[in-house]
């Protein structure tokens, strides 16, 4: 789906009560009688069929509509005579993500979080499949590290993976968007020999070191429940 801020001529389109827009473009994907949908607010949700919007005018600003496209995301719908590039100029992170920009790639951040252990295979593998490209991320900087460290954490102590892991005897990052050294703040008594892995705390913001496998949360306080998952969309 491509994704965009934007305006619509004519609209032959189906309110769908009760859906968000976070639901919609996901239903929207899946039903073969939607091509296309429309928001003007996180609470609503429009399917469009074939045609069903005759014109749409595609905005490099924030607008209070945002419009879903099906698309294989290599080609521009051929009706807009538009290109790819300047569509992927103006694309959004939906509704309950984060945007940031790295360099010259914006990501969208999605916190997962889950009622069960996960380990750093398992919580990869989990990214990658919430998302084709989705790769597992670490913190730019202190503000980013505040930002994506929820305050309020949905089962009891808990913490997200991020890319941080010993290697050569020192902790690196391995996202593949971040640049220099990062926001590393352990949290006290850490990083702990042996562990070669590293989770953020919920809460906290603070940073602590992990065993990379396991089964069960072993007795820590700030159990490995979440993944701090990204994609690129520029």
């Amino acid at each position: 789906m491509l994704i965009f801020y934007g305006s619509y001529g004519t609209a032959n389109c189906t309110a769908q009560a009760g859906v968000t827009w976070d639901e919609c473009i996901d239903l929207c994907y899946e039903s073969s009688d939607c091509y296309s949908a429309y928001s003007t607010s996180a609470s609503t949700c429009n399917f469009c069929g074939f045609g069903g919007l005759k014109t749409i005018v595609f905005s490099s600003s924030e607008t209070t509509t945002i419009i879903a496209v099906k698309s294989d995301e290599t080609t521009c719908p051929a009706s807009q005579n538009l290109t790819t590039e300047y569509i992927n100029k103006v694309r959004v992170c939906i509704s309950g993500l984060i945007k940031l920009t790295r360099t010259s790639t914006a990501i969208c951040v999605q916190r997962l979080f889950y009622n069960i252990f996960l380990n750093q295979t398992f919580s990869t593998q989990v990214c990658a499949a919430y998302r084709p490209t989705g790769t597992v991320i670490g913190l730019q900087s202190d503000a980013e590290r505040s930002q994506l460290s929820p305050m309020n954490p949905t089962y009891g102590n808990m913490s997200i993976w991020i890319a941080l892991e010993k290697q050569s005897g020192s902790f690196v990052w391995t996202d593949p968007w971040l640049t220099g050294n990062g926001s590393i703040s352990w949290a006290s008594g850490h990083p702990i020999t042996g562990y070669n892995c590293a989770t953020l705390q919920v809460g906290t913001a603070l940073i602590q070191s992990i065993s990379c496998g396991g089964t069960s949360c072993g007795g820590a306080t700030y159990c490995q429940r979440g993944i701090l998952c990204a994609w690129a969309i520029e």
